[in-house]
């Protein structure tokens, strides 16, 4: 009685695995493109350091505010004084057209020759009206900082 050898070659089926390996690097190379389409570049608005030159430049305040206004400000550089002040609105309204907001805003920021341009949203204020801005202010080919609005307590220093 002669026993039967087993058959130790196994076939294994490499068509499902290439398929999904395949399919992984489709979505991981997508993906990559989207993004770097979506990336904005913005600096940190505030800091401790100063110029090397020692000379803090005049910079323009953007404080988007949840009431659906803009308060620009201009600041001296030396002082942090209040040379300039516009409020206009966030949308387009009754006596403001889209087209009227944006050139306000290119005049301005191009007016006081700034820069520095920091953008300071209120706590209320919605994420597309952020980027919509920053979007517009880097068309005007200026350093845009981003700096988070926070909301305090009425207690001094206890953070919400």
């Amino acid at each position: 009685m002669r026993s039967e050898a087993k058959d130790l070659d196994f076939e294994i089926n490499l068509l499902p695995i290439l398929s999904v390996l395949s399919i992984c690097i489709c979505f991981l190379l997508t993906t990559a493109v989207w993004n770097q389409m979506g990336f904005i570049g913005v600096n940190q608005a505030i800091g401790d350091e100063l110029p090397t030159n020692g000379k803090v430049p005049d910079s323009v305040i953007f404080k988007i505010q949840s009431n659906g206004y803009y308060l620009i400000q201009w600041k001296r550089g030396s002082d942090s004084s209040i040379v300039s002040e516009k409020k206009i609105p966030t949308r387009p309204n009754k006596s403001w057209t889209s087209d009227a907001i944006q050139k306000e805003i290119s005049s301005f920021v191009l007016g006081t020759k700034a820069k520095t341009v920091v953008v300071m949203p209120d706590v209320g204020v919605k994420y597309g009206q952020t980027m919509t801005l920053l979007d517009q202010l880097k068309r005007l080919s200026v350093s845009v900082g981003l700096a988070p609005a926070i909301k305090f307590d009425s207690k001094p220093g206890v953070k919400i």
